[in-house]
């Protein structure tokens, strides 16, 4: 049976990089899946889109998301959707990914990455993060996991991730 999970969270959590390491690592559990990353379907082009058309804009990828992971579970392979939650926009923060998504794909569970806080770490956005994904997750009925990704403890957020990933998505 075809699944689809959600994974979000900065860019500087290294969500993409832990997320490319368990699929490859556990390619043996995980198979059938299709990676949907928002980087190769044109996320940054929303940062540049002019205010008044960047809900437009973020419709028309959307679209895309939306196509490659209808494709891929109508063939029966489980999805793992991956990119950042929110923009930051000059006129406040704007959910990359519509509650239409939630609705529809249902997935089995949302995995957040987040950073303690820090000098680095744009707090209030974080928190937003964490106020769309948990509702997304309300709206979906399915968990929230929440991987906190430390300075010198990617391998403790990659296992956490990975135990997750072959639960939700393991053969």
């Amino acid at each position: 049976m075809a699944r689809i999970v959600f994974v979000t969270g900065f860019i500087e959590t290294g969500r993409d990089t832990i997320i490319d390491m368990v699929l490859k690592g556990s390619s043996k559990k995980l198979v059938g899946l299709k990676h949907v990353r928002f980087e190769d379907m044109g996320v940054s082009g929303l940062k540049s889109a002019i205010p008044g058309n960047i809900r437009k804009s973020r419709d028309q990828f959307y679209s895309k998301v939306e196509r490659a992971a209808s494709d891929a579970m109508k063939s029966g392979m489980s999805v793992v959707v991956e990119g950042p939650l929110t923009a930051k926009t000059e006129n406040g923060y704007l959910p990359i990914v519509p509650r239409d998504f939630f609705d529809s794909f249902a997935p089995e569970i949302i995995i957040l990455f987040e950073m303690p806080d820090g000098k680095d770490v744009d707090s209030l956005h974080q928190q937003i993060n964490r106020a769309y994904a948990g509702t997304y997750a309300s709206l979906a009925g399915c968990p929230l996991k929440i991987i906190t990704v430390k300075k010198n403890g990617v391998k403790y957020a990659l296992r956490d991730c990975t135990v997750v990933m072959e639960n939700v998505l393991g053969r």
